[in-house]
């Protein structure tokens, strides 16, 4: 299963720029991704915002599976 995917299936809050997977920061989704690190053995590039209407959410860049699927 791919990030994207886990989230969504976990009913978190997502959103994309472009290919980049976005998700609302919760103890939910940090748990996720922090398993999806630990899978794939490595940092996935993760940078965090505070959106407009001040919650905090993070991003991954090239995550966004419809983005892709949009390609093929």
């Amino acid at each position: 299963m791919s990030l994207y995917t886990d989230l969504k299936d976990a009913g978190c809050r997502l959103d994309h720029h472009e290919s980049d997977l976005q998700f609302l920061v919760t103890p939910e989704s940090m748990e996720i991704l922090r398993q999806h690190q630990k899978k794939k053995g490595h940092f996935l590039g993760v940078e965090f915002f505070t959106s407009n209407e001040g919650t905090r959410w993070a991003e991954t860049p090239f995550l966004y599976d419809p983005y892709w699927e949009d390609r093929r």
